[in-house]
């Protein structure tokens, strides 16, 4: 035997079997930090949640889909803490089953929508979630209600005009005890420049009574100035009622709903007159009686009859006798913890509960006693399907918003009828990142033909006119997702109307306000830039960790301008990349977007420049000098109120003669 040939140590492939790889590397070869055989990464950015199951299998999701009359598409807006979310949780509680509910006082909310793990910590949503749930309306009859959870800070205000572009109605959650904030107005304003159909929701409804202690008559005249606030600013938002009334939001004409979702309950007028008359179990004109359960009616029992005028002094309005006393009832009974009266109430109203539910704790014994005399969200739903249109009743209004106009009939009339049949024209509302965050996925609606795995389309950028074709690049769709909440329900197809998950079309979409068009044929209208709202206020200075690391920081900051619509991101004068938004909480929302190839190694330095900035962008606190009352600010806006005023009462003081020393005293 030779000598080369001798073998005194066992290979890699005997001690550890066939298929092994033995890796000599010689010494220094790699920094010392590097390990020889680096560890998978697996990055995790979605918090993790107990599985759930549709009480509607998805065939039968899917079948709905098809047909435009029995599908809803909805954004939820609101300010920020107004409920939204939660709101959002009872919808699913009712769509799925398994899902968790709250079992003690303490215990939070799930806030499904909020799966990524910053908004789970904050508890603040951040970033607009769809989800698609099968509900049943006051009839029994199962609908189709695409929701788009929005979130109700300003500095992400640019999400909920993202979720408008998908919708064509919303629902207007505001606090019962805060009453109508800035942030509620300005979705109310975004609704009414999408030209959706909104209802309102009074959320909160039972700290009326657990928190504030209010009577029931106080509580009535409360719930009425919220919805005169919230008529005004739909007023001044430009905001019309059903069937072009002056007041947007009517209780009795079914555009204003009663919620609590901390106990899991929505009404309205109409559905609560149902109540009404399955429990009294009687032919019962539910329309008339609820017409008379709002504003100055009273109900005389010795007539029998509604009146304007009360008929004894003190006597309360019909809503308050009705909704709001019974109502209160059931909290008394929950809250005394006296099982007996609170089964005696219950059997009053043929209702009963199992006998583990009274020992609960005070908190879920008011959300199961609610819920089991309110019932679903059957009211709720009943509002939404009377007051926003589906997506064929609502195609030509919605295109006119959504697309520019066009010289081409055929791609004109194919977009106001919402045709199936007719070649693809869909918008792209975002971006979300995949669940491993190693790119991205395309949200879009679907406005004519039907898309599908693997068709071949032409992906038309904001840029984009039909005499400069440069801004378009033909790419080839993926899969295709319908995405509820955290979950990703595979899909066939995606008709005219119609919400989906695209795969392999982000390639060359830098955010949204790009169009998918039919890979042959002539070009459809692109769709018009969103108006994300105010713009950037505050800015980031960022740089990489180790100067080698540059391309992989770009990148992460192509990811952000991908995933936030309402970001800026340049290189300045000096070679820094200073990534820019509307507040704080979005850039600090921001920095934890994962997609493509950024990696989270990227150091920021805060805080803004000392040196003035190379464009005019005003600082975000400004104030006047006493020694120049008169000057102007340095930078190129209008001058501030605060030197205007300084202005006018200086040239007051110098007509009154020279000022008086002022006097102190002791």
């Amino acid at each position: 035997m030779l000598h080369e040939d001798k073998q005194y140590y066992p290979s890699a492939e005997d001690v550890y079997g066939p298929g092994t790889e033995a890796l000599v590397m010689e010494e220094d070869a790699q920094p010392i930090e590097v390990p020889i055989l680096a560890p998978v990464k697996v990055r995790k950015v979605e918090a993790p949640f107990p599985p759930i199951e549709p009480r509607a299998p998805p065939a039968f999701a899917a079948a709905l889909l098809a047909t435009p009359a029995l599908v809803r598409t909805v954004a939820v807006l609101g300010g920020l803490h107004a409920g939204k979310t939660c709101l959002v949780d009872t919808l699913v509680a009712a769509a799925y089953a398994g899902f968790p509910a709250p079992k003690s006082n303490d215990a939070a909310a799930p806030r499904y929508t909020d799966a990524r793990l910053d908004e789970q910590a904050r508890r603040v949503s951040l970033k607009a979630t769809p989800i698609s749930l099968v509900l049943p309306s006051g009839t029994g009859k199962s609908h189709l209600l695409q929701l788009v959870d929005a979130p109700g800070h300003p500095d992400v205000h640019g999400e909920a005009v993202t979720a408008l572009r998908l919708a064509d109605g919303a629902l207007l959650c505001v606090d019962a005890a805060e009453g109508v904030t800035a942030s509620a107005e300005a979705h109310c304003a975004a609704a009414a420049a999408a030209g959706a159909r909104v209802v309102l929701v009074i959320t909160k409804v039972d700290r009326l009574a657990t928190e504030l202690k209010l009577p029931p008559a106080d509580a009535y005249h409360k719930l009425r100035h919220v919805l005169e606030e919230a008529n005004a600013a739909a007023a001044g938002a430009g905001l019309v009622g059903a069937g072009g009334g002056a007041r947007a939001f009517d209780p009795r004409a079914g555009t204003c709903a009663f919620s609590s979702a901390a106990h899991g309950w929505s009404f309205t007028l109409p559905s609560f007159a149902a109540l009404y008359a399955d429990v009294a179990g009687e032919a019962l004109d539910t329309g008339a009686f609820a017409a008379r359960l709002w504003g100055d009616s009273y109900f005389n029992g010795a007539s029998r009859k509604f009146s304007r005028a009360a008929p004894t002094p003190g006597a309360p309005r019909s809503f308050v006798q009705f909704v709001l006393e019974p109502l209160y009832k059931l909290i008394a009974h929950a809250l005394a913890e006296d099982a007996a009266s609170l089964a005696g109430a219950l059997e009053s109203v043929g209702v009963s509960l199992p006998r583990a539910a009274y020992a609960a704790d005070v908190k879920p014994l008011i959300a199961a006693v609610t819920r089991a005399v309110l019932g679903g969200p059957a009211g709720l739903v009943d509002a939404i399907l009377a007051t926003v249109p589906d997506p064929r009743a609502g195609a030509a209004a919605k295109a006119s918003r959504v697309f520019g106009p066009t010289d081409d009939a055929a791609s004109a009339a194919a977009l106001a009828s919402a045709d199936p049949a007719a070649p693809l024209v869909a918008a792209i509302a975002k971006l979300i990142p995949k669940p491993d965050a190693t790119g991205f996925d395309a949200l879009v609606r679907v406005f004519a033909g039907t898309l599908r795995p693997g068709d071949r389309v032409r992906v038309l950028g904001p840029a984009f006119t039909p005499a400069d074709a440069e801004d378009c690049a033909p790419a080839a769709v993926g899969r295709l997702w319908t995405l509820n909440g955290r979950e990703r329900t595979p899909l066939d197809a995606a008709p005219a109307g119609a919400w989906a998950l695209v795969e392999g079309v982000d390639a060359t979409v830098t955010g949204a306000g790009a169009t998918l068009a039919a890979a042959a044929g002539p070009f459809p209208p692109a769709a018009r830039p969103l108006a994300v709202g105010a713009g950037s206020v505050v800015k980031l200075a960022c740089e990489p960790l180790q100067p080698g690391e540059l391309p992989s920081m770009v990148a992460g900051l192509r990811a952000v301008a991908k995933s936030y619509p309402a970001a800026r991101v340049r290189v300045e004068e000096s070679g820094e990349h200073v990534l820019m938004g509307p507040g704080e909480l979005f850039l600090d929302s921001a920095m934890k977007v994962r997609g493509g190839e950024g990696e989270a190694r990227v150091g920021w330095s805060a805080g803004v420049p000392a040196r003035a900035p190379t464009s005019p962008l005003p600082p975000s606190r400004r104030t006047c000098a006493s020694s120049t009352a008169t000057s102007r600010s340095k930078w190129p806006t209008p001058p501030s109120r605060c030197a205007r005023l300084s202005r006018k009462r200086r040239r007051s003081n110098a007509s009154r003669g020279p000022p008086t020393a002022p006097t102190r005293s002791p």
